[in-house]
Protein backbone atom coordinates (compact mmCIF):
# COMPACT_ATOMS: atom_id res chain seq x y z
CA UNK A 1 0.00 0.00 0.00
CA UNK A 2 1.03 3.40 -1.18
CA UNK A 3 0.50 5.30 2.53
CA UNK A 4 1.13 8.95 0.78
CA UNK A 5 -1.61 8.08 -1.15
CA UNK A 6 -3.32 9.01 2.36
CA UNK A 7 -1.26 12.54 2.72
CA UNK A 8 -2.64 12.95 -0.94
CA UNK A 9 -6.17 12.13 -0.63
CA UNK A 10 -6.60 13.79 2.64
CA UNK A 11 -5.44 17.39 0.78
CA UNK A 12 -6.97 16.75 -2.60
CA UNK A 13 -10.19 15.91 -0.46
CA UNK A 14 -9.78 19.45 1.47
CA UNK A 15 -9.68 18.03 5.02
CA UNK A 16 -7.31 19.00 7.75
CA UNK A 17 -5.06 16.41 9.24
CA UNK A 18 -6.12 17.85 12.51
CA UNK A 19 -9.87 16.77 11.50
CA UNK A 20 -8.89 13.85 10.50
CA UNK A 21 -6.34 12.97 13.46
CA UNK A 22 -9.01 13.78 16.05
CA UNK A 23 -11.65 11.25 13.95
CA UNK A 24 -9.20 8.47 14.44
CA UNK A 25 -8.47 9.58 18.19
CA UNK A 26 -4.76 10.38 17.82
CA UNK A 27 -2.73 13.90 17.57
CA UNK A 28 -2.03 15.37 14.05
CA UNK A 29 1.75 14.68 14.67
CA UNK A 30 1.19 11.01 15.43
CA UNK A 31 -1.11 10.64 12.11
CA UNK A 32 1.63 11.92 10.17
CA UNK A 33 4.26 9.57 11.73
CA UNK A 34 2.00 6.75 11.23
CA UNK A 35 1.26 7.33 7.75
CA UNK A 36 5.50 8.38 7.34
CA UNK A 37 6.42 5.25 8.99
CA UNK A 38 3.92 3.11 7.86
CA UNK A 39 2.42 1.85 11.08
CA UNK A 40 -0.37 2.69 10.32
CA UNK A 41 -3.57 -0.13 11.84
CA UNK A 42 -6.20 -0.82 9.65
CA UNK A 43 -8.60 -0.02 11.98
CA UNK A 44 -7.28 3.43 11.92
CA UNK A 45 -7.32 3.46 8.13
CA UNK A 46 -11.03 2.37 8.06
CA UNK A 47 -11.23 5.50 10.56
CA UNK A 48 -9.44 7.78 7.89
CA UNK A 49 -11.43 6.13 4.88
CA UNK A 50 -15.02 6.96 6.90
CA UNK A 51 -13.85 10.51 7.44
CA UNK A 52 -12.82 11.40 3.73
CA UNK A 53 -15.49 9.52 2.62
CA UNK A 54 -13.05 6.81 0.55
CA UNK A 55 -14.08 3.02 -0.08
CA UNK A 56 -11.22 0.58 2.05
CA UNK A 57 -10.90 -0.93 -1.24
CA UNK A 58 -9.30 2.29 -2.66
CA UNK A 59 -6.18 2.46 -1.11
CA UNK A 60 -5.35 -0.70 -3.13
CA UNK A 61 -6.95 -0.35 -6.38
CA UNK A 62 -3.62 0.69 -8.74
CA UNK A 63 -1.46 -2.69 -6.29
CA UNK A 64 -1.00 -5.83 -7.61
CA UNK A 65 -2.65 -8.74 -5.63
CA UNK A 66 -0.02 -10.82 -3.67
CA UNK A 67 -0.89 -14.86 -3.03
CA UNK A 68 1.75 -16.40 -1.52
CA UNK A 69 1.04 -20.33 -2.40
CA UNK A 70 3.83 -23.14 -1.27
CA UNK A 71 6.50 -20.23 -1.61
CA UNK A 72 6.04 -19.16 -4.53
CA UNK A 73 4.64 -15.71 -5.01
CA UNK A 74 1.87 -14.58 -7.68
CA UNK A 75 0.92 -11.43 -8.37
CA UNK A 76 -2.70 -11.12 -9.55
CA UNK A 77 -4.07 -7.96 -11.20
CA UNK A 78 -0.35 -6.73 -11.88
CA UNK A 79 -1.04 -5.40 -15.68
CA UNK A 80 -5.18 -5.16 -14.78
CA UNK A 81 -5.41 -3.67 -11.60
CA UNK A 82 -7.84 -4.20 -8.89
CA UNK A 83 -11.03 -2.59 -10.32
CA UNK A 84 -12.00 -5.70 -12.80
CA UNK A 85 -11.82 -7.39 -10.01
CA UNK A 86 -13.78 -5.38 -8.10
CA UNK A 87 -16.13 -5.82 -10.56
CA UNK A 88 -16.34 -9.32 -10.54
CA UNK A 89 -16.88 -9.70 -7.47
CA UNK A 90 -19.60 -7.70 -7.25
CA UNK A 91 -21.04 -9.14 -10.82
CA UNK A 92 -20.38 -12.90 -8.67
CA UNK A 93 -22.53 -11.96 -5.93
CA UNK A 94 -25.34 -10.07 -7.84
CA UNK A 95 -25.34 -13.75 -9.49
CA UNK A 96 -25.51 -15.97 -6.23
CA UNK A 97 -28.36 -13.58 -4.69
CA UNK A 98 -30.22 -14.63 -7.84
CA UNK A 99 -29.65 -18.06 -7.55
CA UNK A 100 -30.67 -18.13 -4.22
CA UNK A 101 -33.92 -16.49 -5.11
CA UNK A 102 -34.41 -19.38 -7.39
CA UNK A 103 -33.97 -21.80 -5.19
CA UNK A 104 -36.13 -20.26 -2.67
CA UNK A 105 -38.60 -20.16 -5.13
CA UNK A 106 -38.52 -23.62 -5.97
CA UNK A 107 -39.09 -24.69 -2.82
CA UNK A 108 -41.63 -23.08 -2.42
CA UNK A 109 -43.17 -24.76 -5.27
CA UNK A 110 -42.57 -28.17 -3.96
CA UNK A 111 -43.89 -27.65 -1.26
CA UNK A 112 -46.88 -26.15 -2.71
CA UNK A 113 -46.80 -29.40 -4.48
CA UNK A 114 -46.56 -31.33 -1.19
CA UNK A 115 -49.29 -29.45 0.19
CA UNK A 116 -52.01 -30.27 -2.52
CA UNK A 117 -51.11 -33.65 -3.34
CA UNK A 118 -51.21 -34.44 0.29
CA UNK A 119 -47.50 -35.40 1.04
CA UNK A 120 -46.41 -36.13 4.55
CA UNK A 121 -43.43 -36.74 5.76
CA UNK A 122 -44.21 -40.36 6.73
CA UNK A 123 -44.39 -41.49 3.21
CA UNK A 124 -40.41 -41.05 3.30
Amino acid sequence: MDFNKIFEEIKKRRFTFRSVAQSVGISEPGLRGTIKNGTLKIEDLELISKKIEVPMTYWWEDEPLQVKDREIEFDIGKSVGMKPLIKENKELKNRVKLLEMTLENLNDQINDMKQKTGYRKAHT
